[in-house]
Order: structure tokens, then C-alpha cells, then sequence
């Protein structure tokens, strides 16, 4: 299989170095990263905080590994030895910063650092008794004269009025008797028709709701003949159906094993009365291999014995999509996970510091 040979003067030295602090900055990324120790006793862990600004993605590499949000909180496990950790932040060539904390590992007391302390509680204030206020003396109020009596005029007598005779009343004439009148016999009620008995209305159904679907894999890539679970569950579904590279019937909910040579996509779609839902979901399967000399000399002529790992891209006309960041210096060969196709494949190098060379030649390579 042809190899992928790496231009001895691709490696551009021509970007400043990234300070080792707390905080660094540079071309618009922006990135604070600590410790809370540095210091600490075997088996203990420590906790790593950081932020970033104008950043599109953070690795971090080292004693810890792997992509991590753009800001974050992690605690390592136990550490039993010297230990560095390291995080790149970048928004493409020329825009990385990089910061380094380092833990070291001690048996002294003196010299451990110890995790930070939480505050304490403050006693509240006891009251402080204040005196109660001298009552004053209120003036007595001056004694006021009584007002002088004034003489009323006493009524002038009146005359009796002279008694009038009350008029006798003249006598009211006896009623003549009225003979009673004869009860009228009441109407028999005319019998009223039985009211028919009305059918009861049948019950509204529930609107049925439109199903929905979780669709997910145990691993995204695999080795050849390796096993992947494909694990999915619905909700209001009735019924599910399975096409791609898996066929048939399935139930609402479930999880199916296969060991699979080739890259395969998997379709699900789970419907009830109402609707439909799809979800999909591929495996790559690592059967295309490449390898690639490693650069010995800067393009300055300076030994290249920084080196921090390569770079693999797919070309598309004059887009390079990077497939795989290989961590490391010392690997020269690589295994990827590719759908069926021809592809235009280059490799780079980057240094400690998150500089990149230029792209090596190109090769054509197939995946089955």
C-alpha cells in the first residue's frame, strides 16, 4: 500500500510562541485555565476550571485527554505521580493559544497544598440592650375661669283652651247574610305522555399525539468485524419499521447487536395513526490505512524534535476537511473510519506550541 510521505520543509516555525500562565490571549482567543493545588499527596485528585472566548474548539492532552466545552469545571481521579495538564484553544491556523498546569506529587506535609477551605459561618451579633427614655414632666394645665350663667326668660303662661264635646258615633248597619256559593268541582288533570328516554352521548376520544423516537449507538467507529448495539425507544408510536443496512419489523422500543466489515447506516421510522418520526445513525468502520514519514528539520533547517502529533485531511476540490488529529509524535500510521468512496487524502504536523505545517503530497485512496 503506497505511503503518504510528509514534506520534510512543511513545518512553519513562523507564529509566535503561546505564554505558559494562568490566561493567554491571541489573534481574538482568549483563554483563563488553573489548578486548584498544586501540590498534593499520592492518591489524591485536584480540580481543573478554565473559560474561553472566540474560541471553536479546546483539546486537552497530557494527563487529561480529549475534545472539552468552551468552559468547564473536571476533577481528575487519583494521581500517584508528577503531572502535567495541558489545553489548546484555537479558532483555526494561527489563532491557538495553549496553557500548561503541573501538579506535583509529595510525601512532606509541609509542602502539600491543601484543598481550599469552606467558609465558615459568622455568629450573628448579639443585641445590644438599649435604655429606656426618662419619662418628662407634663405642665399642669392652668385652671380657666367658669364662664358666667346668663338668666333665661321664663315662658309667659297660656290661656287652657276650652274643652270641645266629642261627637257620637253614629251605628254601622248590620251586613245582610250572603248564602256561601257552592264549590266548583276541580278538572281532572288530563294524563301527561312519558317523556322518551333520550340515548346518551358517547364519550369524545383523545386527540392521539404524534409519536416520537430516540434512535442511538454504543460506538460511532469500530475496528473490522468488530460488534456495535443500536439502542431505541418511541413514544405513541404503534408501530416501527427498519431500513438501511438493517431490515424488517421492530418493536416501539428495543436493542439489536451486529458485526459489521463496511461502513453502515441505520434507519428507523416509528408511526401511529397521526404521524411519522425518523431517526438514522452511521458506523464507520476503520479499514482504510495510511502511514507517513515523520519531518526530521524545521523549514529553518533547525531539528523538528518539538513535534506533537499529525494531522489528517480529505481534499474536495480546494476544501480540506480534517478526518483524525493523531496525538502523537511518535505514531506514523493510522486506520479510518470512512463512508464507501474514493478519497484525495493529505497529512500535516503541528508542534507543542499549535503550529501547523504545510500539507504534504496527496494519495488516493479507496474504501470499501
Amino acid at each position: 500500500m503506497p505511503l503518504v510521505a510528509l514534506l520534510a520543509a512543511a513545518l512553519l516555525l513562523c507564529l509566535a510562541p503561546t505564554a505558559d500562565a494562568a490566561v493567554a490571549s491571541r489573534n481574538g482567543v482568549t483563554l483563563s485555565f488553573e489548578v486548584d493545588r498544586t501540590t498534593v499527596a499520592p492518591g489524591d485528585s485536584v480540580t481543573l476550571s478554565w473559560a474561553s472566548s472566540g474560541a471553536h474548539r479546546c483539546i486537552a492532552k497530557r494527563g487529561w485527554r480529549g475534545d472539552k466545552e468552551f468552559q468547564g469545571v473536571y476533577t481528575t481521579g487519583p494521581i500517584w505521580g508528577d503531572t502535567q495538564f495541558r489545553l489548546f484553544c484555537g479558532a483555526g491556523r494561527g489563532a491557538r493559544v495553549r496553557i500548561d498546569q503541573y501538579v506535583s506529587v509529595s510525601t512532606d506535609p509541609d509542602l502539600i497544598s491543601e484543598p481550599p477551605a469552606e467558609p465558615q459561618p459568622q455568629p450573628e451579633p448579639e443585641p445590644v440592650p438599649q435604655p429606656e427614655p426618662t419619662p418628662q414632666p407634663q405642665p399642669e394645665p392652668e385652671p380657666q375661669p367658669d364662664p358666667t350663667p346668663q338668666p333665661q326668660p321664663e315662658p309667659e303662661p297660656q290661656p287652657d283652651p276650652t274643652p270641645q264635646p266629642e261627637p257620637e258615633p253614629e251605628p254601622e248597619p248590620e251586613p245582610e247574610p250572603q248564602p256561601e256559593p257552592e264549590p266548583e268541582p276541580e278538572p281532572e288533570p288530563e294524563p301527561q305522555p312519558e317523556p322518551e328516554p333520550q340515548p346518551e352521548p358517547e364519550p369524545t376520544p383523545e386527540p392521539q399525539l404524534p409519536p416520537t423516537l430516540s434512535l442511538r449507538t454504543d460506538e460511532s467507529e469500530i475496528d473490522p468485524t468488530g460488534r456495535v448495539t443500536l439502542t431505541w425507544s418511541s413514544e405513541h408510536a404503534e408501530r416501527c419499521n427498519a431500513s438501511g443496512d438493517w431490515a424488517g419489523n421492530r418493536a416501539v422500543s428495543g436493542n439489536a447487536t451486529f458485526q459489521l466489515d463496511s461502513y453502515s447506516t441505520f434507519v428507523l421510522t416509528c408511526s401511529n395513526d397521526v404521524s411519522s418520526v425518523t431517526q438514522m445513525v452511521s458506523v464507520g468502520v476503520r479499514n482504510l490505512f495510511v502511514s507517513w514519514q515523520a519531518p526530521t528539520r524545521n523549514i529553518d533547517g533547525t531539528p523538528a524534535d518539538n513535534l506533537e502529533g499529525y494531522r489528517i485531511y480529505t481534499v474536495d476540490g480546494s476544501n480540506y476537511n480534517m478526518t483524525m488529529d493523531v496525538g502523537s509524535a511518535q505514531t506514523t500510521s493510522a486506520n479510518l473510519a470512512l463512508p464507501p468512496g474514493t478519497y484525495d487524502l493529505v497529512v500535516t504536523a503541528y508542534n507543542s506550541l499549535g503550529e501547523e505545517s504545510g500539507y504534504s503530497n496527496r494519495v488516493r485512496k479507496t474504501s470499501p
